[in-house]
């Protein structure tokens, strides 16, 4: 199964943010945030799994956020 929260692409991260003014990503480039996203998801600590979630719910908290965010884990199944 699949959480609408931990699915989110690197690059649809890194547009929600630029758009909705959230600065807090540990990166901006695509092939970074990527590798970042699989090392938190390898992590065998719970809190530095439950990290990565800061950054995706970080940039879901508008209306069009989540319906775009949606929309991509519905064509990416």
């Amino acid at each position: 199964h699949d959480h609408l929260d931990g699915g989110l692409r690197p690059a649809t991260v890194i547009e929600l943010a630029d758009l909705h003014g959230y600065d807090g990503l540990p990166s901006t480039d695509v092939d970074e945030l990527a590798a970042w996203f699989v090392r938190g998801a390898d992590r065998r600590d719970l809190g530095l799994y439950l990290e990565t979630f800061a950054h995706t719910v970080g940039v879901m908290q508008q209306a069009d956020a989540c319906h775009r965010v949606a929309a991509e884990c519905a064509a990416d199944l």
